[in-house]
């Protein structure tokens, strides 16, 4: 159809939801603009640039002692269960994540989910204008 609506929202969850592409401004600049998955994989590159990975590993059982185990780990930090989940921040690269994937299940856990924190459209808008506007 070839039409254009703009909408000015801060309900970033639902504008992801029905929008095709999105511009964010603030205090009259632009600051991204572009598709909702462009704008997502923008802030995924400055994501990567530091060096923390927030993470996320579920497991059959035994999620207690995965925390336990990665609490003892190097370069983890911020361990908190929930459940079945584990969620943590892994201060290291894609091959960081890997070689702890790996040891994970050496040590006998039953991994059934490894992930890292998915981004949102809020993530992004958050990260672009570094949480200052709301």
């Amino acid at each position: 159809m070839q039409k254009t609506v703009l909408i000015s929202s801060h309900i970033l969850t639902e504008l992801s939801e029905i929008c095709d592409s999105a511009t964010i401004i603030e205090a009259g600049r632009v600051l991204a603009s572009g598709t909702i998955a462009e704008i997502q994989n923008q802030h995924r590159e400055r994501s990567r640039r530091r060096v923390g990975r927030d993470l996320s590993v579920r497991v059959l059982s035994g999620a207690d002692g995965v925390e336990r185990w990665l609490m003892e780990q190097p370069f983890v930090s911020q361990v908190q269960l929930f459940g079945d989940r584990v969620d943590f921040q892994l201060d290291g690269d894609e091959k960081s994540q890997h070689d702890l994937l790996r040891k994970l299940i050496e040590e006998g856990f039953s991994v059934i989910e490894f992930q890292s924190e998915r981004q949102t459209l809020e993530d992004a808008f958050m990260n672009i204008t570094n949480g200052i506007t709301q």
